[in-house]
C-alpha cells in the first residue's frame, strides 16, 4: 500500500542541509510504506520519487510510515522543524546500482551523528555496505556476507533496504 503527500512548501528550519538562506523550499517529500533502493548513477530512488545525483540526497526519517524527501546536498535538515522523524539518513546511494564502475556504496555515521551514504572504493570497518535485495545481482562480495535488512534500522533505514552480512551501526 502506498501513501504519498506532497509538500511544496517547508519552513526555514528545513534549510538547515547548508543551503543559501530562504524563506521557503520547493521539495517532493513522500509517506509511503513501500520506498527501498533502486536507480542508476543518475538518479536515485526516494520514496514516491527519484532524486537527481550527485547534486541531491534522498532524505530518510523514520516515521511510521517512513518520509522521503529529495534536497541539494549531501545533508537532510530536521523534518517539521525538529520534530518527530529527527535528521534523517541522507542517502546519495543505496546500492551498487548507483555508484560508478569499481566503488561501492558505504553507509556510515558522520561526526555530526547523521547517518548518510556516498560510493567509495571500499567501505571502512565503521561503515556497511548498502545493498538491493531485490536486485538480480545484490553488489555483495561473496566473503561480505548475503544482502540482508536485518540491523538496516541501525543506520535509520527501513526494511526495503539492506547492508551485506546485515551489518549494523
Amino acid at each position: 500500500m502506498r501513501f504519498a503527500v506532497v509538500v511544496s512548501w517547508l519552513p526555514l528550519a528545513l534549510l538547515a542541509c547548508g543551503g543559501a538562506p530562504s524563506t521557503s523550499v520547493l521539495v517532493d517529500a513522500s509517506v509511503t510504506a513501500d520506498g527501498g533502493p533502486g536507480g542508476n548513477t543518475q538518479t536515485l530512488s526516494c520514496g514516491a520519487g527519484s532524486c537527481s545525483l550527485p547534486a541531491q540526497s534522498c532524505c530518510v526519517y523514520d516515521t511510521t510510515p517512513s518520509t522521503y524527501a529529495c534536497v541539494d546536498g549531501p545533508s537532510c535538515p530536521l523534518l517539521d522543524g525538529g520534530g518527530g522523524g529527527g535528521q534523517g539518513t541522507a542517502l546519495q546511494c543505496s546500492g551498487a546500482a548507483n555508484c560508478p564502475q569499481g566503488t561501492v556504496c558505504c553507509v556510515f555515521e558522520q561526526p555530526n551523528k547523521q547517518v548518510a551514504s556516498a560510493c567509495q572504493q571500499t567501505c571502512a570497518n565503521n561503515q556497511a555496505q548498502l545493498c538491493d535485495p531485490t536486485a538480480a545481482v545484490s553488489g555483495c562480495a561473496a566473503d561480505a556476507g548475503a544482502c540482508s535488512s536485518a540491523n538496516v534500522s541501525d543506520w535509520g533505514l527501513p526494511k526495503g533496504y539492506a547492508t551485506c552480512g546485515g551489518v549494523g551501526n
